[in-house]
């Protein structure tokens, strides 16, 4: 499973870096599926949230990832301006 967590991951940064960010949103999304203990997978998808306008979203997808990694300084850097958004 993790080789496809990381397929998927792969897949949606090359997506993100086109500003395709809906497409990447769903690649982060299939990588989580994938591996449900990806934290990164979940601030993938906050960051592609974030790129359309959806702080809410991002918010959601960040305090998800927190669960998983409390001590994530990015997490709550990102969740602040998720907030601030």
């Amino acid at each position: 499973m993790a080789d496809l967590n990381d397929e998927w991951y792969s897949a949606g940064d090359a997506l993100y870096e086109l500003g395709r960010f809906e497409d990447a949103l769903a690649a982060f999304r299939t990588a989580f599926r994938a591996d449900r203990s990806d934290h990164m997978a979940l601030m993938a998808m906050a960051n592609a949230a974030s790129e359309m306008g959806q702080p809410r979203r991002s918010a959601r997808y960040l305090k998800m990832a927190l669960q998983l990694e409390p001590d994530g300084a990015a997490l709550w850097f990102n969740l602040g301006n998720a907030y601030f958004d």
